[in-house]
């Protein structure tokens, strides 16, 4: 992980860290932890038309998006075009911390892998009945 910085010449900047490697931009836009920055629609764009140029995909992590009292710029994702771009909001923060709740908003293809990669993380069997048994197995050693 590298941190970037969105002043100065963005694209250059992507450009120089990425060269020929494999990236992935992860951002969280609105309401930062624990700066609290919320990123205005000019920084937003400029953004995605670096990473669209470098042909970088964005996740967009939005969580904190219900949290913010004012009006806030379009989601990074509502300038997305080529599907480049992978957003994610959960009701974790607003409605419980402990409900784990979540979506992404992505292209169909990258919905069918990541559900692929969460039924083989969880093998079909509960979450509950995986902590009793590891619980069980530690409590025996």
């Amino acid at each position: 992980m590298i941190t970037v910085s969105r002043n100065g010449n963005l694209t250059d900047n992507l450009r120089a860290l990425k060269r020929k490697r494999q990236s992935i931009f992860y951002c969280v836009p609105t309401l930062h932890n624990p700066t609290g920055y919320n990123w205005s629609l000019e920084e937003k764009k400029k953004l995605y038309n670096a990473c669209n140029d470098l042909q970088i995909p964005i996740i967009e992590d939005d969580v904190y998006y219900e949290l913010l009292f004012e009006t806030s710029s379009p989601a990074i994702k509502s300038f997305d075009t080529s599907g480049q771009v992978l957003y994610i909001g959960s009701v974790s923060k607003t409605l419980s911390p402990g409900l784990r709740i979540g979506w992404i908003v992505a292209p169909s293809p990258v919905i069918k892998r990541l559900a692929d990669i969460k039924m083989q993380t969880d093998y079909g069997s509960s979450a509950f009945l995986k902590k009793s048994f590891t619980l069980d197995i530690i409590g025996v050693i």
